[in-house]
């Protein structure tokens, strides 16, 4: 339910939220331990406070999004995909909902990105809302791109070194 980000189940992304940050701050085996995993209704009251600081870092974060593009190369063919990007390296699934649901629509998908040093290499995650886009397909024929997969939805990528423009091409149109 939260791994395709359809949340169906009653209280699923407050639960999911609370067991994740909990889970952070000390440990699964200890939630487990004092039972607290069966009581629906406090993990659901827990998740819904987490949700509603991790809203105001979600609105903050997608207002940073700005127009760009990617191009794909599918069969030879090259295609211009439209996006919205940011530069985040937390809650990446959250901002995309975000920036997808207040997208133009000519807007294909939104892209989150960070550079982690050790590896040198840009880490991106893409998200979309589009049904006529399936990020599984496209995403591993971003020019410039390595190692891109996922689901319709939701699928990353990676660049090699720091130069994020390699790949997403700034719009001028802004």
């Amino acid at each position: 339910d939260r791994d395709l980000f359809t949340f169906k189940m009653s209280n699923s992304r407050a639960i999911c939220k609370a067991i994740f940050v909990d889970d952070m701050a000390g440990g699964f085996a200890k939630l487990t331990a004092n039972s607290y995993i069966d009581d629906f209704d406090t993990i659901a009251a827990r998740g819904e406070a987490y949700l509603t600081y991790e809203a105001l870092q979600v609105k903050m974060l997608s207002s940073y999004a700005r127009k760009a593009y990617i191009v794909t190369n599918v069969g030879g063919e090259l295609a211009t995909c439209k996006v919205k990007v940011v530069n985040t390296s937390v809650l990446q699934s959250e901002v995309g909902e975000a920036i997808m649901k207040t997208a133009e629509p000519d807007i294909d998908m939104a892209i989150m990105w960070n550079y982690v040093h050790d590896k040198d290499e840009i880490w991106a995650s893409a998200r979309t809302t589009r049904d006529s886009i399936d990020l599984s397909k496209i995403v591993p024929t971003i020019i410039g791109a390595i190692k891109g997969g996922g689901h319709p939805r939701a699928a990353g990528f990676t660049i090699k070194g720091d130069q994020v423009s390699k790949v997403i091409k700034q719009d001028a149109s802004k």
